[in-house]
Order: structure tokens, then C-alpha cells, then sequence
């Protein structure tokens, strides 16, 4: 996987294709990965000593909410899904 950061990180998209891939755009360009948001998101928090399952499950309890989870990497990054 290429070396991605969060620093000045935008946001995160699903490729609208027929192939597997996602965008990242940040403030003064953009990646496209030839893998799924998910995997992307597990990374982002790997590379931050996160898990995906124990950010969803506090953002969960402390918010009481169940879809459209925000997940929290770090103090300047927290990914708010949303839908087109």
C-alpha cells in the first residue's frame, strides 16, 4: 500500500468503476488505492495504534448512535461518513 498520512486529509471516497478502488483526497492532492474505504480506514488507524472495532464501539457509547459512526484517528483527524 502506498504511504499515506492523515495531515491535511479531506476525505475518503468509494471509485464509482467497476474496480475496487478508493480515493483520498487531501488539501492539495489526491490518491487513488486499489482497495476498498475499509481496508484504507483499518490502515489509517493501524498507522495511529487504533482498531476499527474498538473506535466504532466508542464512538457507539459515547454517542449513542448506531449508522453513520465517526471515527476518530487523531486530534485532527475524525472521518464523518455521509452518503450521496
Amino acid at each position: 500500500m502506498k504511504c499515506i498520512s492523515t495531515h491535511s486529509l479531506l476525505y475518503i471516497q468509494t471509485a464509482f468503476s467497476t474496480n475496487v478502488e478508493t480515493y483520498i483526497q487531501y488539501e492539495h492532492y489526491a490518491i487513488h488505492l486499489p482497495c476498498t474505504p475499509e481496508k484504507t480506514l483499518h490502515y489509517l488507524l493501524e498507522l495511529h495504534q487504533k482498531s476499527y472495532h474498538n473506535q466504532c464501539m466508542l464512538s457507539t457509547n459515547i454517542l449513542n448512535i448506531k449508522k453513520f459512526i465517526p471515527i476518530y484517528i487523531n486530534e485532527e483527524t475524525i472521518l464523518f461518513p455521509v452518503t450521496q
